[in-house]
């Protein structure tokens, strides 16, 4: 192994260290950069650098979902459109407010039997 290259798995290997201990600290990056000096472009330069060293090792990247709107209700089982109106209906659906939903936008109901 070259000196080179053993010198930027070393620094890789320090940054990797200094991002986990901001994320450990909950500080802000502005924050966390400016109690120890650091430029906060080269914190994002070489949080890019670590990502891509795990990538490059097959190691594992953590990956958070976008979730947009309200979490805190679940995905429909069942959406339908009618009249520019769209419902969501799952398992735990009542069925009189389904019947009630649909039957309001002038779709004809029939109960399941």
């Amino acid at each position: 192994m070259n000196t080179k290259l053993a010198t930027s798995r070393m620094r890789t290997g320090q940054w990797a260290d200094i991002i986990k201990d901001r994320k450990e600290s909950g500080l802000k990056v502005d924050d966390y950069c400016a109690q120890r000096g650091l430029s906060r472009n080269a914190y994002f330069y070489w949080l890019r650098k670590v990502k891509e060293s795990a990538l490059k090792q097959g190691g594992f990247v953590e990956v958070r979902q976008q979730v947009e709107g309200s979490s805190c209700y679940p995905s429909p089982k069942l959406t339908a459109s009618v009249n520019e109106v769209v419902l969501g209906i799952d398992e735990n659906t009542p069925m009189d407010l389904q019947m009630e939903s649909y039957s309001g936008h002038g779709v004809p109901v029939k109960p399941a039997l």
